[in-house]
């Protein structure tokens, strides 16, 4: 089984950093220039201008470069989560523990292996890939080491089924560029 987070990260992130920059641009210009005169320190607001909105830029790159890096592959004796900055594989038969998180939405798994853990985050999945990662994982590891199962699945029957679409986030930035 080989996953790759959804595309939606990839749009958002695009649109965002098209967004961040063309705002981050203007504030920049506007605040050096300072045509009317309204800004004591045109300088420092320029380069508050810059790092702020450049932080925000350089979290949109992040979510580009995570949308194409990062995939995770689990096969029947190991587990593996390509990440933007690091790598993580460990064997199924390493496992010491795992717990199962109603948190965030769509829930999340901790595994842990002597040295480290893997998180994986369900939402970060399309649904029908979520659903088969979890039978997955539930039926590959043993139910000795888990932990808060049913805790996990109790909370899937009673928050809602449809969490609100990265593309409602993308469509927000769109609306605050037209606006401004």
């Amino acid at each position: 089984l080989q996953l790759r987070v959804s595309k939606s990260y990839l749009i958002l992130g695009v649109v965002c950093a098209v967004e961040f920059a063309v705002f981050g641009t203007g504030s920049v210009l506007a605040a050096a220039l300072n045509s009317d005169g309204s800004i004591p320190h045109p300088i420092r607001m320029a380069v508050f201008f810059g790092i702020f909105w450049g932080a925000w830029f350089a979290l949109s790159l992040y979510i580009i470069a995570a949308s194409c890096r990062e995939k995770l592959t689990v096969t029947s004796q190991t587990i593996t989560q390509e990440g933007v900055f690091r790598d993580r594989t460990t064997e199924v038969s390493g496992i010491t523990s795992v717990k199962w998180r109603a948190w965030p939405v769509g829930g999340s798994i901790v595994i842990r292996y002597p040295h480290s853990q893997i998180k994986i985050h369900f939402d970060n999945f399309l649904e029908n890939e979520r659903e088969h990662l979890i039978r997955t994982l539930r039926g590959l590891i043993p139910e000795d080491c888990q932990d808060n199962w049913d805790v996990f699945v109790s909370s899937r029957h009673t928050a809602p089924t449809h969490p609100p679409k990265t593309r409602s986030a993308a469509i927000l930035c769109m609306a605050l560029f037209i606006v401004s």
